[in-house]
């Protein structure tokens, strides 16, 4: 019968095929019955759809071509600006916490040497109340 002739193949001569028993053949198609239902789903589904790819823009896609390859271009253009500019905003990020960090470490020089001023100041003070 048909299903005989699919399962035994006679212009397939792979040898593995023929070790295979009636029973083991059943079970292979048995065991990928739910793959070729969802095979079969999905054909019926783009064979559906088809209609909707040949309708509109999608039919002339070709000719919007020259109008894409415009855009890709203004597009790489853009994104190069921006690279550019966020390199720039980048370093003058680094070069504003580099003012930052020096000013902290001048003011807290500064602090340091009106400390040492200050307790200067209150030793000399202390020796004149003293004397």
């Amino acid at each position: 019968d048909e299903s005989s002739k699919l399962i035994n193949n006679p212009y397939d001569s792979h040898p593995d095929r023929e070790l295979l028993t009636l029973q083991a053949k059943t079970e292979l198609i048995f065991a990928a019955q739910e793959d070729l239902q969802k095979l079969s789903e999905e054909s019926k589904e783009i064979q559906n759809l088809q209609p909707c790819a040949e309708i509109g823009g999608l039919k002339n896609i070709e000719s919007h071509y020259p109008a894409l390859s415009k855009l890709e271009t203004i597009h790489v253009n853009q994104l190069q600006e921006t690279n550019n500019v966020s390199d720039k905003i980048n370093k003058l990020i680094d070069d504003y916490n580099s003012l930052i960090n020096t000013l902290s470490e001048v003011f807290l020089s500064w602090d340091g040497l009106l400390a040492a001023a200050e307790l200067k100041v209150s030793e000399v003070e202390r020796s004149r109340n003293q004397a």
